[in-house]
């Protein structure tokens, strides 16, 4: 029997940022339709990591002295989101392909090792 919880079903995804820990929510998937500019970096942090999100890690860049949020520092901070929202949700599927694939190379090594050649001893 295969039992699925409500843990594996609804998890949570967190990334840490410069030290502080925020959750990666749903919006994530809506990026690429809500915002056209990228421009509207501060919305699209907010929108995914929670309210207030740019302020904070500005606060803590300034704090660690360096500059506010520039493009460059917003791709790296939405590149990294995505990636971990995408792995945590394929690895279900992934770890079902591999269990599959696992089994498939068991029983095909098993069922043939009788039909292993030889090649030392020929007869003919």
């Amino acid at each position: 029997m295969i039992k699925i919880d409500y843990e594996q079903t609804d998890k949570k995804i967190k990334i840490d940022i410069y030290g502080l820990i925020f959750e990666i929510s749903k919006e994530i998937e809506n990026i690429n339709s809500d915002y056209e500019k990228i421009e509207d970096y501060k919305d699209v942090i907010d929108k995914v990591l929670g309210d207030g999100a740019t302020d904070k890690i500005n606060e803590k860049r300034k704090s660690d002295g360096y500059g506010e949020i520039d493009t460059q520092v917003f791709l790296a901070i939405i590149s990294t989101a995505m990636n971990a929202y995408v792995n945590a949700s394929t690895q279900p599927i992934n770890n079902m392909i591999n269990n599959y694939e696992d089994k498939t190379n068991r029983f095909n090594k098993y069922g043939n090792r009788k039909n292993r050649r030889d090649y030392r001893y020929r007869r003919y």
